[in-house]
Parts: structure tokens; C-alpha cells; sequence
């Protein structure tokens, strides 16, 4: 499937080439070619315990240099071609033991290969058409958090911000695929039909539709709807998990590849539950009793409970033992016999909605910068449906920024402050590529830790600070301070970490990125 999807693309984007090329070369405007060179300096001041458990990832530094050489022509104001070619001299944030880890490297990376078509007249066509490799951003005031059409995954749903190797100012996301835009005055919209290049299986088609009105930039209301992996590219047994109705109750289970999904959930949820009960507040009968259920050992609860959680918690334990005993005993029936299997997939309709408020017309001032005082936000739905046992409320599917430009009249072009809240309870991880399972199977990644839901509360907030001068034409320096989604580079799953660097507020890192355009 993925030769199916990915060669027409690639044709597409080489029968531009040539027929900008071939034909009538002195048509043909080349435009000079545009060189950037960052180098970004980024503090770990806390973070990363998950990913790196002797100590975590705090006081690491992080030290990438960035270039990149953008090639652009037209020919006849209307075919376009734009190639970038860009390389990062990085070193991992060591994670793990590995000598790659802990010595530079370099990335090269092809991150624009679009070709575009302007369809009707140059000066307010019809359309546009671009197809290849191409930047895209909706959000233009998001600088750090938001941008969550393309920078997120449902089921289960996590976010990305930053890249593997910077964090400052990647705001953006890369997409392959095709774009069709159209601008109507005040409205514009645009359809896009591109594929998954981050998680596995790659090359899964999304169809997304965005569109935004403003209102004299003084208002503008923006959204759109994805249909997420709308056609899979590889679609074993393995990358759907199944759940059935036992006795009016609902149950994970995964009959095809041998995966015990449902096993792994309920195990490390009565881990959790123990961890919790096994207090002052606990009978020692009763937690060898607990302890010999659960086959684990009293490890001591940081937060001893009351009585009334206490008989709650024995409660879930028991459910979450007669859970157990429900899928073993459906495992031990034979195929014909078991109860009828739903699917849980990874194909998912997100929708997105953003807003933006500029003051600065109405007020008929000149002190304020032109990005002063403007208010934004955005919120997302990872995954409309509702399943059993993992995701049944919509709520903790839902992440919300929201973001103020902070005035300095004129002193810095920005400095914008972000907040977000996602009220997700699963772990803010995924299977790596180098695990047994697919990343993309539908269910939460456990880790093999102690899991209860309510303790993950503590990764709901997100924030961030982003500052931003230029110094001299083509020269900018840039600032950011966040606890957000960023993860670093690992050699062990060759590409991002599946953890995020910051589980709560108080973990974060600050980060100087100097650039320069010539």
C-alpha cells in the first residue's frame, strides 16, 4: 500500500520539475537561494525521570547547530518549486547507555519538496495546488503549544512539541502529502490529503479540511476536521485490539496476536492500587493477602489513604481481579465460543477549533509592536468516538491553549505566554519502534509501571514562555522557557524518546537560539 500511495506523490512532484524545466527555459525565474544557521543552547533544569531512570535528564545540556539552503522557481507566476536541504549537528540527550548517545552526529534531512500550481487569475486565483513535502501552520500566534491538527495522535492520544533535536521556535509541522487553498475575501479555507510520517505504520492517509475567517485582523476564527488514518497502509492483526460484553461488562482482549493487552492493563492497574493501599492504614494480613494477588511485593505508599479510600481502593482491586479472571476465562474458550469482538483502531475524526483577538485596531495607537496584546487559543478532540475501559470521556481527549502576547512596545518583536490544559489519565509515553508492538496500537503503553489513573492529573498543565528580537536584518535571537511535550533523541529507537521530558509544571528547561538569514 505504501508504493500505492507514496510513488504518485513522488511522480507528481518530479513530472513538476519537469515541466518547469523542460520546456521554454528562459520562462523560467530562478530566485536567490536563502541560507539559515542557527545555533540553539537548551537547559534541562529538571526532567526526563522517565526516560532515563538513574537520576533523570536534569542539568543536561543540549547543543544543536542547524543550517539550511532553500532553492525556489517559478515559471510563468504559476508553477513553483521549492527544495530545502538542511542538516542538524546534534548530540542525544542520553536516555539510554549508548555510545552514539554521548558523542556529536549529524542529521540531513529534505524538508520542503514542493511543487505548487496557481490555478486562474495570478492576482486572485482560484486556487493553489501544492504537492510534495511543504511546511504547514494554521496557527499563526501559536509559538509553542497548540497547533494540534498535525502535531498530535488519537488513540491513545499524546502531543509533540519541538523536534528531536531544538526546541525553540518549531512551531510548525512538516507535512507530506497534497494541499488544495482557496482565499474568498475573509474566508479561506483548504484540503489536504497527506500522509503519516511520524508513528507507525507510515504512510497512513489522513484528509483534513481547515478553514478560518477575519475579520479585518482584528477577529479571526479558524477549525477543521481530520480523519485521521482514513486509509491504512499496513494493517495486520496487530495493529487492532478487540474488546467484548461479559455479564453487562465491558473488556479488553486481543485473540489474534497472542498480546495480552488486557492482562497487561488490569496487572499494572492492581499494581497501582496496591501501591496505594499498602499503608500504615493497611493490615498486614491484608497486604500479603493483596500482595499475593497482585504478585508483587509491599513497596510502602508515599500517601498514606483514609479509611473510606481505602475500602474504595480494595473495591477497584477486586473489580480489576474479576477482570482478569473474565479475560482469562474467554481466552480458555474456543474461537466460536467467545463473546463477539468489537475493534479498537487507530483511525480517529479530529476536530480543531482556534481563535485569535488583536485590540490594536479599535484602540488607534502606535506605541504597540504589531504583536502586541493579541489574545489566541485552540482546542482539539483527539478521537470523537468513545471505547470501553480506556477511553470513555471525551473530556480527557481534549487539550486547550491559550495564549497572550504580553505588550513591550516595540522593545521585542514578541514575548508570548502559553498555558494548556489536557486532562488526559494515561501516560504520556508510547511503544517505541524498537518494542515488540506497533506505536500505533490503540491502547495506553504501561511502561510495566505501577498505574492509577487519577495520579497521571499530574501532567494536565502545560506552560511556556517565548521571547523573541531581531538585532539586525536577518539576525534574530530568540528565547523559550516551557514544561511542554518536547522529547529528545535516542539511538535506541533511533528517533524520538516515546516519553516526554516533563510529567509536571515544576520539570522544565530554558533555551537562547541565535539565527541568521542571508
Amino acid at each position: 500500500m505504501s508504493k500505492k500511495i507514496y510513488t504518485p506523490l513522488f511522480a507528481l512532484s518530479v513530472l513538476s520539475a519537469h515541466l518547469l524545466f523542460a520546456e521554454d527555459k528562459d520562462n523560467v525565474e530562478f530566485s536567490r537561494p536563502v541560507m539559515s544557521m542557527s545555533q540553539e543552547g537548551t537547559h534541562i533544569v529538571k526532567g526526563g525521570v522517565y526516560i532515563k531512570h538513574d537520576g533523570g535528564l536534569d542539568n543536561l545540556w543540549v547543543l544543536p547547530t542547524s543550517g539550511n539552503i532553500d532553492f525556489q522557481a517559478k515559471r510563468d507566476e504559476r508553477l513553483g518549486l521549492e527544495v530545502m536541504v538542511a542538516a542538524t549537528y546534534f548530540s542525544a540527550s542520553n536516555p539510554n547507555a549508548f555510545p552514539q548517545n554521548y558523542v556529536r552526529n549529524i542529521s540531513v534531512s529534505m524538508p520542503r519538496l514542493d511543487a505548487s500550481y496557481i490555478y486562474g487569475d495570478l492576482t486572485h486565483p482560484l486556487f493553489r495546488v501544492d504537492v510534495g513535502i511543504f511546511n504547514y501552520k494554521y496557527n499563526e500566534n501559536a509559538r509553542n503549544l497548540g497547533e494540534y491538527m498535525f502535531r498530535t495522535w488519537a488513540y491513545p492520544g499524546f502531543i509533540q512539541t519541538g523536534n528531536a533535536f531544538g526546541y525553540v521556535g518549531n512551531s510548525s509541522a512538516t507535512v507530506t502529502g497534497l494541499k488544495i487553498s482557496q482565499s474568498l475575501g475573509m474566508f479561506s479555507h483548504e484540503f489536504l490529503a497527506s500522509l503519516e510520517t511520524e508513528m507507525t505504520p507510515i504512510y497512513d492517509l489522513n484528509l483534513t479540511y481547515m478553514a478560518k475567517f477575519n475579520y479585518r485582523n482584528i477577529l479571526k476564527v479558524g477549525g477543521g476536521v481530520q480523519l485521521a488514518r482514513a486509509l491504512s497502509n499496513y494493517d495486520p492483526p496487530e495493529m487492532t485490539v478487540h474488546y467484548f460484553e461479559l455479564n453487562g461488562k465491558w473488556y479488553p482482549f486481543d485473540d489474534k496476536t497472542g498480546g495480552l493487552v488486557g492482562d497487561d492493563y488490569y496487572t499494572q492497574l492492581q499494581l497501582g492500587i496496591f501501591e496505594k493501599l499498602n499503608s500504615t492504614g493497611l493490615s498486614s494480613s491484608d497486604s500479603t493477602s493483596l500482595s499475593t494477588q497482585c504478585n508483587c511485593a509491599p513497596q510502602g505508599s508515599k500517601h498514606p489513604v483514609s479509611t473510606a479510600d481505602s475500602i474504595r481502593l480494595t473495591g477497584e482491586f477486586a473489580q480489576a481481579t474479576q477482570a482478569l479472571a473474565a479475560i482469562k476465562s474467554v481466552q480458555n474458550m474456543s474461537p466460536g465460543s467467545r463473546p463477539k469482538m468489537h475493534d479498537i483502531t487507530s483511525q480517529a475524526i479530529k476536530p480543531v477549533m482556534y481563535f485569535s483577538f488583536d485590540p490594536k485596531p479599535l484602540m488607534g495607537s502606535n506605541l504597540f509592536g504589531p504583536k502586541d496584546l493579541i489574545v489566541y487559543g485552540e482546542a482539539a478532540i483527539l478521537g470523537t468516538k468513545n471505547y470501553p475501559v480506556y477511553y470513555k470521556d471525551i473530556w480527557q481527549r481534549i487539550p486547550m491553549m491559550l495564549g497572550f502576547n504580553v505588550p513591550t512596545f516595540k522593545v521585542l518583536d514578541v514575548l508570548s505566554v502559553e498555558a494548556e490544559y489536557y486532562g488526559s489519565r494515561l501516560l504520556p509515553a508510547y511503544k517505541s519502534p524498537g518494542s515488540p508492538a506497533y506505536t500505533s496500537v490503540p491502547v495506553p503503553f504501561l511502561s510495566g509501571l505501577p498505574y492509577y489513573p487519577s495520579d497521571w492529573d499530574k501532567d494536565n498543565l502545560k506552560w511556556s514562555i517565548y521571547a523573541e528580537r531581531t538585532l539586525v536584518r536577518g539576525v534574530t535571537l530568540s528565547a523559550q522557557a516551557a514544561s511542554d511535550h518536547s522529547r529528545s533523541w535516542d539511538w535506541f529507537s533511533f528517533g524520538k524518546t516515546n516519553w516526554e521530558m516533563y510529567t509536571t509544571p515544576s520539570q522544565w528547561y530554558w533555551a537562547m537560539k541565535l539565527g541568521v538569514k542571508i
